[in-house]
């Protein structure tokens, strides 16, 4: 965690589905709270603003706060780390590990925060460029993680991994993932990957289905460059994905090239925040009777 000068909050963007009854009815209540300490806001239907790969223009905001499920907050994300905007996620989805603070507190807590009682965390962002002959035809960012899986339901594809220009290895399976350590508690998860911990400079690039028993996770260095390559196999392609948002498709002819980004974002949390005690209680890591102490 951080321990910057506290930032002062004038003006505040509210990120919501606001056409979603209960999340409208918690946002209008952060709204009415802000009113009451005479901070500056307003709404902003992301809904309206396409996928987060657009840029969307967010000058005069000191924070913006999002109401939903992870993928609300991520879908500012991207947004907020090229503005230099910190972000703020209260939950009203399944999990929440990003949006991390509960419905039921949030008036109390947001108003710590508001008052500059608060924790403050970094995040790097990752990079993808879809290259063509030397040239990048799509490009894209995410905070959890960059996806290529295959579009054809029930076909496998060959992926050839590539690390700093090392050939690592040849994947049967649906695909590939390269998480942050953002995202290794997210779809990477599902697919064995490990939980790395917020602070640590890694990635990690995990295969989808791998038809290999000996096709396991790997955990590189932040600053590594990982490449893959669709081996000609079929005519299909694999679909690219940031934090969910197709950004092209690679096939034999392209390779993808993914980096930690220039871009990170600043999260904040309330002074209660822990990592592990998410782990516990929204993942139920570890859980067991011998834990009840």
């Amino acid at each position: 965690m951080n321990s910057k000068q506290k930032i002062s909050f004038n003006k505040i963007g509210i990120w919501a589905d606001f056409d979603i009854a209960k999340i409208s009815s918690l946002a209008n209540q952060a709204l009415r709270l802000l009113e009451n300490l005479s901070i500056a806001f307003e709404k902003l239907h992301y809904k309206s603003f396409g996928n987060s790969n657009q840029t969307i223009k967010l000058s005069g905001f000191d924070l913006i706060v999002t109401i939903g499920g992870d993928g609300t907050l991520l879908s500012a994300a991207q947004n907020c780390a090229k503005q230099g905007i910190p972000l703020l996620g209260i939950n009203l989805g399944r999990i929440g590990f990003l949006t991390d603070i509960a419905p039921d507190e949030f008036e109390k807590t947001l108003t710590d925060i508001l008052q500059g009682n608060y924790l403050e965390e970094n995040r790097d962002l990752l990079s993808a460029r879809l290259m063509h002959n030397g040239e990048c035809i799509a490009e894209g960012a995410a905070l959890n993680d960059i996806t290529v899986k295959v579009n054809t339901g029930g076909r496998m594809q060959d992926f050839a991994t590539y690390i700093n220009d090392q050939f690592v290895n040849h994947h049967a399976g649906d695909g590939v993932i390269v998480t942050s350590p953002t995202g290794s508690t997210a779809y990477a998860l599902s697919c064995g990957g490990p939980i790395i911990e917020p602070s640590v400079k890694a990635l990690a690039v995990v295969p989808i289905c791998p038809h290999s028993l000996s096709d396991r996770p790997i955990v590189v260095k932040s600053d590594s460059q990982i490449k893959i390559k669709l081996q000609p196999r079929f005519d299909d392609e694999a679909d690219i994905s940031c934090d969910g948002n197709t950004i092209g498709a690679l096939n034999a002819d392209n390779e993808l090239i993914i980096e930690t980004s220039k871009l990170a974002i600043n999260l904040l949390h309330s002074p209660e925040h822990d990592f592990y005690a998410s782990l516990r209680s929204k993942l139920s890591y570890g859980a067991n009777q011998s834990n009840q102490f």
